[in-house]
């Protein structure tokens, strides 16, 4: 899969066009420490083909966050390991948004969220602001652990 490849396949998936923008390299100021044009996922030998994956932004060189469209869920990937290794970050797109919008508080990244959560069509920040302004720490990802799992 190409750049040009991977964008018809965004646009098949209706995804929102920052993805498409990303795979661009027109990336969010706020998204330039986690989210940047694939480059080396383009690169990489991996075992067993992914052709199933849709890229939609790497972060660091080292790991690529995508969607499977065999298993139907959003991943990351980091190229070290082997290819059944990753991580489930939703199984649908809104469960997965609010993993990122999670690991963007993670990383102190709160003043562009409501932007963000726009730009990305995010449904459920009003509940995602109350869980984050109330709890903490292990509370937390409890709390969102619960607000994952009823978003389907």
């Amino acid at each position: 899969m190409d750049t040009e490849e991977a964008i018809r396949e965004i646009e098949a998936l209706g995804l929102p066009a920052i993805f498409k923008e990303i795979q661009k390299g027109v990336v969010h100021p706020v998204l330039y420490v986690c989210c940047e044009k694939p480059f080396s996922y383009y690169d990489y030998d991996i075992d067993s083909e992914p052709a199933n994956w849709v890229p939609l932004w790497e972060t660091n060189g080292e790991a690529i966050v995508a969607y499977d469209k065999l298993e139907g869920k959003y991943i990351r990937y980091y190229y070290e390991d082997s290819p059944n290794q990753y991580e489930c970050l939703g199984q649908n797109y809104q469960q997965f948004l609010t993993r990122f919008f999670y690991d963007l508080v993670s990383m102190g990244l709160w003043e562009e969220l409501d932007t963000l959560s726009r730009v990305f069509g995010y449904a459920h920040m009003d509940e995602f602001r109350k869980i984050i302004e109330r709890f903490q720490d292990e509370d937390r990802r409890q709390a969102l652990s619960q607000l994952i799992n009823r978003i389907s």
